[in-house]
C-alpha cells in the first residue's frame, strides 16, 4: 500500500461514479492517453458490490491488462495507522518481524485478518506502518479482476494505495514551492456524501477529516426546489442548466453549510496543535468541485484563500482542444494521484 507504484492504469472508485485513467511518464510530466468514468447506479443495481462491479465493467471491462497492471485505492478512514520507532541497525527481516509485533498489539484484528505495509521515514528507524482489512481490499480487488475475460494466466496484477497518501504525491509535486516556505497545504476532495480534508505539509500528511456533507445535497436541493428526478436533477447541476434562483435557492445556502464545515474543520486542526505553519492554499477536487460558483462563496466565508487543485502542473493531455478533459480535471484527480511518484 505504500510501495513504489508500477501501474500506468488507475481506476478509482467513488462515492458516485468509477473512473479509469491511463497516464505516460514524458519528461517529468504525465499525458493522458485514456480516461473514463462510470456512475454507480444504485437505483437499477440493489446491491453495493453489483453496482461497483457494473461501473467497473463499463469502464474497464474491454480494457486490455493482459500487458500491465493497475492501482486502485481505499480510503484513509478505512485504515490503521501508526508510526512506529525501530531500531535502525535491524535487518529488512528483523525490521518486518518488530513491525508485526507493533502491529499486533494496536491491531482490532489478527494479523491473516489485515493487510500490511510500512515505509521508512528517515534513517533513524521512523516508520509509517498501514493496515487493511483484507475483505475491504479484496471487494475492490475483486470488482476490478472479475470483470472482463481473464483467465488464471491473465489476471491483472493490481496495487492498491491509500487515497491520503495518493494525494500527497501530488500535492508534493503541485506546491514543493509552499513546503520549501514552511507551509501548509489543505486538499478538501468534495464527494457525493462526504468531503475529506487532508492537511499536509514539508513531512506528508499531519491532519485529516471527513465531513459528512457533498455533491448529493446540492442534488437533493434540486429535485425539491424543481420536482426532478434524481437523474434529472444531477444532469441540472452537471450541465449547469438551472434558472436564476438556482443561486440563491441552491448554492447560497448549501456554500453556507460546506463554509460551516470547512471553518469546523480548521478549528479541530488548531485544537490539534499539530503545527504552527501558516496555511498558504485550500485546493478543491473531487466532482463536488465543479460545482459552479462555489469557490467564490466559500472565499466568502472562509480565512484561507480556497482554489481549485491545479492538475495542468503535472498532467496534459494529448489532446490540447479537449474541453471534457478541461472540465474533469478535478474529478479525476485521485486517479492521476494514484499514479505520480514519489516518498
Amino acid at each position: 500500500m505504500l510501495s513504489a507504484k508500477t501501474s500506468d492504469v488507475a481506476i478509482d472508485i467513488g462515492q458516485y461514479a468509477v473512473k479509469l485513467i491511463e497516464l505516460k511518464k514524458n519528461s517529468g510530466t504525465y499525458v493522458v492517453s485514456t480516461y473514463r468514468a462510470s456512475r454507480l447506479n444504485r437505483s437499477e443495481v440493489h446491491n453495493e458490490v453489483g453496482a461497483i462491479q457494473q461501473a467497473v465493467s463499463n469502464v474497464a471491462g474491454q480494457y486490455n491488462f493482459s500487458k500491465r497492471s493497475a492501482i486502485t485505492h481505499i480510503p484513509l478512514g478505512d485504515t490503521i495507522t501508526r508510526k512506529i520507532d525501530i531500531e535502525p541497525s535491524l535487518s529488512d527481516y528483523d525490521t518486518d518481524g518488530s513491525i508485526e509485533v507493533e502491529l499486533g498489539e494496536v491491531l482490532p484484528f489478527t494479523l491473516d485478518q489485515v493487510y500490511y505495509d510500512y515505509h521508512m521515514l528517515d534513517n533513524e528507524g521512523h516508520y509509517l506502518a498501514v493496515a487493511a482489512r483484507r475483505d475491504i481490499v479484496n471487494q475492490r480487488v475483486d470488482a476490478i479482476t472479475q470483470t472482463g475475460k481473464y483467465t488464471k494466466r491473465s489476471q491483472p496484477q493490481i496495487e492498491v494505495d491509500v487515497d491520503a497518501y495518493a494525494y500527497g504525491r501530488l500535492v508534493s509535486q503541485i506546491y514543493s514551492r509552499h513546503f520549501a516556505d514552511n507551509e501548509i497545504i489543505v486538499l478538501v476532495d468534495i464527494g457525493s456524501k462526504k468531503s475529506r480534508f487532508y492537511f499536509y505539509d514539508a513531512t506528508g500528511l499531519i491532519f485529516h477529516r471527513e465531513q459528512q456533507i457533498g455533491g448529493q445535497q446540492v442534488t437533493d436541493s434540486i429535485m425539491d426546489i424543481y420536482s426532478l428526478s434524481e437523474q434529472e436533477a444531477e444532469e441540472r447541476k452537471v450541465h449547469q442548466s438551472v434558472g436564476e434562483e438556482f443561486t440563491d435557492l441552491v448554492l447560497t445556502p448549501y456554500a453556507n453549510s460546506f463554509a460551516e464545515q470547512v471553518n469546523l474543520v480548521f478549528d479541530f486542526f488548531d485544537a490539534s496543535k499539530k503545527t504552527d505553519a501558516p496555511i498558504a492554499k485550500v485546493a478543491l477536487c473531487g466532482g463536488g468541485a465543479c460545482l459552479k460558483g462555489l469557490r467564490k462563496a466559500l472565499n466568502a466565508q472562509v480565512e484561507y484563500p480556497i482554489g481549485d487543485l491545479d492538475l495542468s502542473e503535472v498532467v496534459i493531455n494529448k489532446h490540447a482542444d479537449d474541453q471534457d478533459w478541461a472540465n474533469a480535471m478535478l474529478q479525476f484527480a485521485l486517479p492521476v494521484a494514484l499514479l505520480c511518484e514519489g516518498e
